[in-house]
């Protein structure tokens, strides 16, 4: 909903002096003449003062209250306080309304050379207003001053500045001083009149004077100000037109004195009117009383149809919106018309433009014609439902062969459905073969998958029927193929419901043989393993003896026959092996004196053996390595880190290697040397 508030805002808010902006802890009110019946001081401190001259306390004051203010007849009238007012920091506040401004009407008179911070007073002065806040040398701070007008003044000391404020708004500043006047000079406060209460008597009324005994700020100045406005009455708005289904919020100033009263009875500031009608309030306060009237009119809005309808060839639909509370509208297609016939089907908005604003509206006019029967073949998957029926459109009568009504069925088996479909214009029947999918086959494989001669070719694949979709990985025409290459075929089967993967693995076995085993002659106690085991072998036989597990120990001599079984046929080949006598002797001495005598002096290994090789490590008894030779030809002379060792028993470990009969024969041989010095 749409809200329209009126805020009715005032030139002058009343705020209690608690409101305004906080005092210093120090800061004291010496004295308040309200001057509303007598020359009391209302503060604590009861600075009474006497009237001179006879004033009338009967004028009205700024809120209009009777015997509100004092009046001062300008011939001899003054108000003395009989009290001084001398404070470093100083404030003074008062209100007058001026009958003359012409030559001078002192207003306040606060001045002796005797007052240790200076003089303060206040004068209107050919039309201005002048004076002083703390010291010597009036300062002019109001100009223009106008009769019969109510004005507010304050005059602030600070320890070295004098501030002047006319209505809340600083107008002046000024050094200040402790001077002051000695001539005629007068330390008590007096109004009305000048220092010597015998001229420049004012003319008008003065109203709530106050004193502090501190320096008010700028915006403590405005507050007292506001704080002490007379209270405006404020009226209604003016008369005014809502739309239909919005409110208005009337919010009058909540402001303290101030007392309402509506005609429905409500005391309320604010008030939310939603219909039409003439609505008053009356505004009271002590001194005055206003009624006003606000007349609020309702506009309707324009209203959409929403027209969504069906009608059959050679018939119209006509959309009148003369009757609306549009002022204007624009369809979709930039039409502007507000009365239209349609004979065709359309799809349109249009927008409704008012004083309240803008209305959509659709036009949803379909035309049907002759309906056509409608034979669908579809597919219901194993364990799901398939959803059947395509009359959606508004304005059809259906019945199915279930007995359902609506546009559309659920079913989860095969079998023909017929839905009877009726409009205004025609009948018909729809019919739905619904069937189940092929079943995937499982894959026929050949009775063997290896290609064995070169040229050969295999068959692999299915012949399928021609629901079920295929794919192969080769991208292949037909669900069946040959092939001669070997490889990983696979042929993905698709029954719009399921899928199946089929892997044929070819393996082209024409050009492979296992790697002949070459002739080997070993020493006597020796023999050798064989592995057969490797693709594409299923079985060896060595002499006619299976090789279990795919090994063969060959331990004897003798010629054997290998034979390879594997999908393609056997293999055969021959490996002879000769059992020889491997024996060679070489000298290994127990001991040698490395004495430098040229008997013994190195530790010297021989042998008769062909392309005999040898390494050997010596060690002392602590198993610290003492000597590991080079080569053949590398003897130990019996010392260590170029140090002749100590006599003693040394241990050899010693890796030899020897050609006997064209046999390579390699050992290992450990023993103890003693050394003699």
């Amino acid at each position: 909903m749409k809200v329209i508030q009126y805020l009715i805002f005032t030139l002058a808010l009343l705020l209690s002096f608690s409101g305004m902006q906080e005092l210093n802890a120090q800061c004291t009110l010496q004295a308040h003449y309200m001057l509303d019946g007598n020359a009391a001081d209302s503060s604590a401190n009861l600075n009474h003062g006497i009237f001179v001259g006879g004033p009338q306390i009967t004028a009205g004051d700024r809120y209009g209250n009777p015997n509100g203010a004092t009046y001062f007849d300008g011939v001899n009238d003054y108000l003395n306080t009989l009290t001084t007012f001398d404070y470093q920091e100083r404030t003074v506040s008062y209100w007058f309304y001026a009958e003359r401004t012409t030559a001078i009407n002192a207003i306040l008179a606060h001045d002796a050379n005797s007052l240790t911070y200076g003089s303060f007073s206040s004068a209107i002065s050919g039309g201005n207003l002048e004076g002083r806040a703390g010291g010597v040398g009036n300062v002019v701070y109001g100009l223009g001053i106008v009769t019969n007008v109510w004005y507010h003044a304050v005059l602030v000391r600070t320890v070295d500045s004098c501030f002047y404020y006319v209505n809340g708004v600083q107008t002046a500043k000024a050094a200040a001083n402790g001077n002051g006047s000695g001539f005629g000079a007068y330390d008590k406060l007096v109004m009305a009149s000048n220092r010597m209460r015998n001229a420049n008597f004012f003319k008008g009324r003065i109203d709530d004077v106050k004193i502090y005994d501190c320096a008010l700020d700028s915006t403590q100045v405005d507050s007292l100000h506001q704080s002490e406005l007379p209270i405006p009455l404020t009226g209604l708005p003016s008369d005014t037109t809502i739309c239909d289904g919005d409110s208005i919020l009337i919010s009058m100033p909540n402001t303290a004195g101030v007392s309402y009263l509506w005609d429905n009875n409500s005391s309320s500031n604010t008030r939310w009117i939603s219909q039409s009608g003439s609505y008053w309030i009356r505004a009271t306060t002590t001194n005055d009383t206003l009624h006003d009237t606000i007349i609020v009119g309702v506009v309707p809005l324009a209203q959409a149809q929403f027209i969504d309808t069906v009608v059959c060839a050679g018939q119209s639909v006509t959309v009148n919106y003369s009757a609306s509370a549009a002022d204007s509208l624009l369809w979709s297609d930039g039409d502007t018309s507000k009365i239209r016939t349609f004979s065709s089907s359309v799809n349109l908005t249009v927008q409704l433009y008012s004083f309240c604003g803008t209305v959509y509206d659709t036009v949803n006019i379909q035309v049907i014609q002759s309906l056509n029967p409608r034979i669908t073949d579809t597919l219901v998957c194993p364990g799901n439902t398939l959803q059947i029926g395509s009359r959606t459109s508004p304005g059809y009568n259906l019945l199915w062969s279930t007995g359902s009504t609506q546009g559309q069925i659920n079913v989860s088996t095969a079998g023909t459905f017929w839905c009877q479909v009726s409009l205004q214009c025609d009948t018909v029947v729809d019919t739905y073969y619904v069937s189940s999918p092929p079943e995937l086959p499982s894959p026929i494989v050949a009775d063997s998958l290896f290609i064995c001669e070169a040229g050969d070719s295999i068959q692999i694949g299915l012949a399928l029927d021609t629901a079920i979709n295929f794919n192969w990985s080769n991208n292949h025409s037909s669900s069946l193929q040959w092939v001669s290459q070997g490889g990983n075929y696979y042929l993905n089967l698709d029954n719009d419901c399921s899928q199946k993967n089929l892997d044929y693995n070819v393996y082209d076995l024409s050009g492979f043989e296992p790697e002949p085993l070459g002739d080997t002659t070993l020493c006597l106690g020796g023999s050798i393993y064989k592995d057969f085991n490797q693709w594409p072998i299923t079985e060896v036989k060595v002499n006619g003896e299976t090789a279990q597990n795919g090994l063969y120990q060959f331990g004897q001599s003798g010629n054997f026959l290998i034979e390879y079984y594997q999908a393609c046929g056997v293999w055969t080949d021959t490996f002879k092996l000769e059992i020889r006598s491997c024996e060679c002797e070489f000298i290994v001495p127990n001991a040698f004196s490395p004495n430098h005598d040229n008997l013994n002096d190195s530790y010297i290994i021989t042998s008769a053996c062909s392309n005999f090789d040898y390494s050997i490590q010596i060690f002392n008894r602590w198993g610290i390595k003492v000597f590991e030779n080079n080569g053949p030809e590398d003897y130990w002379d019996g010392t260590y880190n170029g140090s002749e060792v100590q006599p003693g028993v040394f241990i050899y470990k010693m890796y030899f290697s020897s050609e006997i009969n064209g046999l390579l024969q390699e050992g290992y041989k450990e023993g103890t040397i003693r050394l003699y010095r």
